[in-house]
């Protein structure tokens, strides 16, 4: 550690300053490009994939239907992206579009995602995507170029004002301290020494010119001795005590001028240590106050959205529980009208369907107050077929047929005895959508196909037994 105690301040201060400033300023910025890349890097996979996804989807009629004409313009549209190079689309059949950028490659950075393409669960196609990715690296250039800037300048700028302040306050007057302590050593005590300066080094400096009185008295009175020591042998050894008095103050000031400058070093010292720790304090203080405020700006969107939450729920167990207290005639007084007549009256049929209503109603009140979180979601063991047989013998069925004259209906039921677990009225709103929504898109005359069949790898129970609930899809076709 010799090479640290004889090195000058400057060079001292000018370390000090490098590794506790400079050095965690350039770790700092190389992290934080580091982290840029990866999210820049994230982001452009993230918009790749999802590029290749709409496009897989948007190509999924023309590639089942093997009409490359009709995903031409799609993929021209992908296309106007300038930073995907290549596209290739391929069928079952083999190719099917393949586009590439006219001119040269802008970049030598290509990233290829691929994505199936599916219909109704089935593989028919794959599309294969290249993207150039040296716009992001342009960017990440940019951002580099730019994190340099904004890192180097404060510091180049602190410390250029540090060195400034150091040479001012502490370097200058340091130097002008030993050219007055040298001229002290030379007995040059004839030229005052000016010191306008109130702090520390200024009151050093004055304690020079008190010296420099001190010794320029001393000497003059010397010389005054020895004009008298000429003429006046006996008071030469009177004299030489003086003297040695005097070399012994002077001797002590020197000491005490080495002990003020020991002093001084220490001062400054002790104030960098305090600049750097309260630099690192003041850091700390910033990254927890984002913190905080990120933490509180996330606690007020959670909390609007649970009194959103709340209010939409107390709104829908109100009205389920009105609804319910409606219902309850509606579905009750059917049933007790039924006890009292026979299934051959006329009356029956009407007031069967009444009470179906009531409870197709009751089901959707329990759907709300489900909503409010109030209710309980019932699931029994269900028969799709018999489902799908009673829809048919709606009414509601009926008035769609009537709304839909050019439309017929075909079933073709292979449940093999297997049933689903669910609730009958849900299934039955969502076979009458289904069937719905098939009548309206056809314009002209068409036919509504409903298949009820097991799922692939399920197996049909063929014993006389009961089969468990199995996995059945109902599928609707036009």
């Amino acid at each position: 550690m010799s090479f640290l105690r004889d090195m000058k301040l400057r060079a001292a201060i000018a370390v000090v300053f490098f590794v506790g400033f400079f050095i965690p300023t350039v770790v700092a910025c190389f992290l934080t490009i580091q982290y840029q890349r990866q999210v820049l890097t994230a982001e452009l996979r993230e918009d790749h994939a999802r590029t290749v996804e709409v496009l897989a989807l948007g190509l999924r009629e023309s590639v089942w239907a093997l009409v490359p004409e009709a995903g031409i313009p799609i993929v021209d549209a992908v296309m106007t992206d300038s930073r995907i190079q290549r596209i290739r689309v391929d069928s079952e059949e083999g190719p099917f579009i393949r586009k590439t950028r006219e001119g040269p490659v802008q970049g030598h950075s290509i990233q290829t995602m691929k994505s199936p393409i599916l219909y109704q669960g089935r593989r028919i196609g794959e599309v294969s995507m290249d993207i150039d990715t040296s716009p992001m690296e342009a960017v990440l250039a940019r951002q580099q170029a730019r994190y340099l800037w904004i890192s180097l300048g404060p510091f180049c700028l602190s410390a250029v004002i540090l060195f400034w302040i150091l040479s001012r306050k502490i370097l200058r007057p340091m130097n002008r301290l030993l050219h007055q302590s040298e001229d002290l050593a030379a007995k040059k005590l004839d030229r005052k020494f000016q010191w306008d300066q109130q702090d520390e080094m200024g009151i050093l400096g004055h304690s020079f010119e008190k010296t420099r009185q001190s010794l320029a008295a001393l000497f003059q009175e010397l010389e005054q001795t020895n004009e008298r020591v000429v003429g006046q042998a006996d008071e030469l050894t009177q004299t030489n005590e003086k003297l040695k008095v005097e070399v012994a103050e002077r001797k002590r000031i020197e000491a005490q001028l080495i002990r003020h400058q020991e002093k001084l070093e220490e001062i400054i010292s002790r104030r960098t240590a305090e600049l750097t720790q309260s630099n690192k304090e003041l850091k700390q203080e910033i990254r927890d106050r984002l913190r905080i405020e990120a933490d509180r700006r996330e606690m007020e969107v959670r909390l609007q959205r649970a009194e959103k939450m709340e209010a939409l729920g107390n709104l829908a167990g109100g009205v389920a529980h009105d609804l319910n207290n409606i219902l309850s005639g509606i579905v009750s007084y059917p049933e007790l009208m039924l006890l009292d007549i026979t299934e051959d009256d006329p009356m029956h049929k009407p007031l069967k369907m009444i009470q179906k209503a009531g409870e197709r109603a009751a089901v959707v009140v329990q759907d709300l107050l489900t909503l409010a979180r109030r209710g309980i979601t019932v699931n029994d063991v269900q028969d799709l077929e018999e489902i799908v047989s009673v829809y048919l013998d709606s009414p509601e069925y009926r008035n769609l047929m009537e709304s839909h004259p050019n439309v017929k209906v075909e079933t073709e039921f292979n449940t093999g005895g297997l049933k689903i677990k669910g609730s009958g009225v849900h299934i039955t709103k969502t076979v009458m959508n289904l069937v719905s929504n098939a009548a309206e898109a056809i314009k002209e005359n068409g036919t509504v196909r409903i298949v009820i069949a097991p799922k692939p790898g399920d197996k049909i129970n063929s014993m006389g037994q009961d089969p468990p609930p199995g996995r059945l899809s109902c599928s609707v076709h036009i």
